[in-house]
């Protein structure tokens, strides 16, 4: 899992393109604490498939945060960069056992954005919180999906934004083109369909 991520640390942190590199990967939670949140997300419905990869990814790692810039620019107003930190599970489990029914911080992007997540049912709800506005806005993926693409694009910004479907969320296209040229240009082995691009 992540393991595009793994790579890509690698080399930014030796390489002259990459600045501001900040990678943490911590330890598995405690065994404990992933059979606790296991147990509770059953109790609340979610099937065995939709909470297999949230199990997998605290039993390797209690949190991520990664954080990065490129060195030069690719477009005069925008930076090239990439952020993500994902809750350890401590926190999240504690939230999740007090707001079943609420939005829960999952991966916070930036100072004014992250993703939350509502757990109903069988499958987890994912949304996308934008601060200046006050919204969030549903995200068509469960976490499977989510792991899959965040290691896709290495966190490059504004990849969740790139797949907001919603009519109340506007994208500015500059920033949607940048997304993809920037992909191409930093990731070959990255594919840009997974972010619905029509041609490579």
């Amino acid at each position: 899992m992540l393991e595009k991520i793994d790579r890509f640390v690698q080399v930014a942190r030796s390489s002259p393109r990459f600045q501001n590199v900040i990678s943490q990967r911590s330890a598995p939670a405690k065994e404990s604490e992933v059979t606790a949140l296991a147990d509770l997300l059953a109790k609340v419905g979610m099937d065995d498939a939709a909470r297999a990869p949230l199990l997998e990814f605290y039993g390797l790692h209690d949190g991520l945060t990664l954080r990065w810039e490129l060195a030069e620019l690719t477009h005069p107003d925008y930076i090239t960069a990439g952020n993500t930190s994902i809750t350890p599970l401590a926190p999240f489990l504690a939230k999740l056992a007090r707001a079943r029914e609420g939005l829960i911080p999952f991966d916070t992007t930036s100072d004014l954005r992250q993703v939350m997540i509502r757990v109903r049912g069988a499958r987890p709800e994912l949304r996308y919180f934008d601060a200046d506005s006050g919204k969030d806005h549903p995200l068509d993926m469960d976490f499977a999906r989510y792991f899959r693409l965040l290691d896709e694009c290495r966190a490059l910004r504004p990849w969740q934004e790139i797949l907001i479907e919603a009519k109340s969320f506007k994208l500015e296209p500059v920033l949607r083109r940048k997304f993809f040229a920037d992909l191409k240009l930093l990731f070959e082995d990255a594919d840009p369909r997974l972010f619905g691009a029509t041609r490579s």
